[in-house]
């Protein structure tokens, strides 16, 4: 149980560094 709590926990957290990076790559398209 602890193992697939750390996965998930690692997941979510890659998640989020891919909506950032997502986003980052929108507003630079945005501003040029």
């Amino acid at each position: 149980m602890n193992l697939f709590a750390s996965l998930l926990h690692l997941w979510r957290l890659k998640r989020i560094q891919w909506a950032m990076a997502a986003l980052r790559r929108r507003v630079a398209a945005m501003r040029r």
